[in-house]
């Protein structure tokens, strides 16, 4: 059994975070996003869903809550807004994980959840030359896409 983390600082606590990793090892936690229009983007609101008839929620620069509803309060998680490198680097803050399992965790495991693992989620020959290239500080330097920079 694996389990889907989201790592943003917001779904799970540090706690929990540091369990999921201590409980699973690194070939179990996936780490995964909810992201949506949101990511990124400054506090507001936003629309979550189909841009015809989504719902809207109210970013905080930290975390998706909504849906928004007239004259109800705001009080459920709607998605993260926040990068997968911030999980990445959360992932590692947060827990005791060497950052080789943080890494396995944000490529290999969930291949290999997804059954797609002949073809992606490490490199090595014959498989898709798909990556992202952290800096020392965990922070995206470059992305490249079957061999090739983006």
């Amino acid at each position: 059994m694996s389990t889907e983390v989201i790592a943003d600082g917001e779904h799970f606590s540090k706690e929990l975070l540091q369990f999921a990793w201590r409980m699973k090892s690194a070939n179990r936690p996936c780490l995964v996003t909810d992201g949506s229009r949101a990511l990124g983007m400054p506090p507001g609101r936003y629309q979550l869903g189909p841009s015809e008839d989504g719902s809207w929620i109210e970013s905080n620069g930290k975390v998706g809550l909504g849906p928004i509803r007239e004259g109800l309060p705001v009080t459920g998680l709607a998605s993260t807004v926040v990068g997968f490198d911030t999980m990445i680097r959360n992932m590692k803050k947060f827990t005791a994980a060497p950052l080789e399992d943080v890494i396995r965790m944000a490529s290999l495991t969930p291949a290999e959840r997804a059954g797609i693992a002949s073809e992606t989620g490490s490199l090595e020959h014959g498989k898709l030359a798909d990556m992202v290239v952290l800096d020392a500080t965990l922070r995206v330097r470059s992305v490249h896409v079957s061999g090739r920079r983006a």
